[in-house]
């Protein structure tokens, strides 16, 4: 898990699509290799980010992610769903996405 507390993110990071944002980057920045088995004979990237041009000009930045369920994920409704979401790996947070 990359563990930081509210206190470590950034002050500017004030809406959700900048917290979003900076999540994926950050686990992209932590974890830049890390693969799954998502089918069978299919290996892709646990984090995988980039920037695009859409069809009307604006840049984007194209993020997709696969963070691993606690298996009771279905059954156990007594807590949101992204309290069932399971650590990625044990990185530490870099200093630059850090509140100093």
């Amino acid at each position: 898990m990359s563990a930081l507390t509210k206190a470590q993110i950034k002050n500017e990071i004030n809406t959700a699509e900048r917290l979003a944002a900076y999540a994926i980057l950050l686990l992209s920045r932590c974890n830049p290799t890390l693969e799954y088995i998502e089918a069978e004979n299919n290996t892709v990237r646990v984090v995988d980010v980039g920037i695009a041009a859409a069809a009307d000009g604006s840049i984007r930045l194209i993020g997709r992610i696969s963070i691993p369920l606690a298996p009771d994920y279905a059954t156990n409704t007594s807590v949101p769903l992204y309290m069932h979401a399971q650590e990625i790996s044990n990185v530490a947070v870099p200093a630059a996405y850090l509140q100093v």
